[in-house]
C-alpha cells in the first residue's frame, strides 16, 4: 500500500492555505492591539509594509521572478501605487487608528 502525501491533492493544499488564510486575518486584531501599546498607527502601518515588502521579495526571489518586476512600465507602477494607497493605505491607518482608540477587550471581540 502506497501512503499518499496529505498534500498532493490540490484540493487539501487549497483547503490548507484557506485555513492559513482566516487563521492570520483573524489574527490581526489582537497582534494590532498588543503591538499598538508601543506604537502609534502611522508607525505600526509603516513596520507592517516594511515586513510585507521584504517577505513578498523573498518570495519572488525564491522563484526567480524577478523578470516580471522588469515587464512593467512607469505607469503601471503608478496604478498599483494609487491603487495601493487607496486600498491598502488609508484602510489600515484607519484600522490601526481605530484599534488604538478601542478598549482591549472590544478590539478582540
Amino acid at each position: 500500500m502506497i501512503k499518499q502525501h496529505i498534500f498532493e491533492s490540490q484540493s487539501a493544499r487549497s483547503f490548507f492555505y484557506l485555513g492559513l488564510c482566516i487563521l492570520s486575518w483573524g489574527l490581526i486584531p489582537v497582534v494590532s492591539k498588543n503591538i499598538l501599546v508601543e506604537l502609534d498607527n502611522l508607525q505600526m502601518l509603516f513596520y507592517s509594509t516594511i515586513f510585507s515588502c521584504l517577505v513578498m521579495g523573498c518570495i519572488v526571489l525564491f522563484e526567480k521572478k524577478m523578470y516580471v518586476l522588469k515587464t512593467y512600465g512607469i505607469s503601471d507602477y503608478a496604478k498599483i501605487g494609487g491603487l495601493g494607497f487607496l486600498g491598502t493605505y488609508l484602510y489600515y491607518v484607519l484600522l490601526y487608528g481605530a484599534l488604538a482608540l478601542t478598549a482591549p477587550q472590544r478590539a478582540l471581540s
